[in-house]
């Protein structure tokens, strides 16, 4: 879209600084929700990654800091289809514990004011900063 409106090479540069983080933090946003969100605001179970047996980072870094128990608890949940809700809860509960949940939301925001920082600091039009930063912030503010 931005080489068909004549963006400059610059301008095409501070996009892809802008859309590259915020991609990324869009994910991790996404797959917090996944595991955390309401079933009402998601649209699907919030449990549908876990019985998917998707390795997101929030998986990676509970598998990375979880103890032994820990870490058989959510290999057994990954890819279970048959899930209970006491075992989503537990899941839940020791990708809180062991500081997955936090270390995934943090980045996400690093990555969302990595993304607002290559807008400021841009040449473009204060309507088309405004707009830019304006998708940033709804990318983070998203909530469960």
């Amino acid at each position: 879209g931005a080489i068909a409106a004549g963006a400059s090479d610059d301008q095409l540069k501070i996009l892809s600084e802008y859309a590259i983080p915020l991609g990324m933090a869009f994910q991790l946003k996404d797959d917090i929700l996944g595991l955390f969100g309401s079933e009402e605001k998601l649209g699907k179970p919030a449990d549908s990654d876990i019985k998917e047996g998707k390795k997101t980072l929030l998986i990676l870094k509970v598998l990375e800091n979880a103890n032994k128990e820990q870490k058989e608890l959510i290999g057994n949940a990954l890819g279970n289809k048959d899930i209970t809700k006491t075992e989503l809860t537990k899941v839940r509960e020791i990708i809180k514990e062991t500081g997955s949940l936090s270390y995934s939301e943090n980045l996400a925001e690093k990555l969302v004011k990595k993304a607002k920082n290559a807008i400021k600091t841009s040449d473009f039009e204060t309507h088309g900063k405004d707009f830019f930063l304006e998708i940033a912030d709804y990318v983070i503010k998203r909530d469960y």
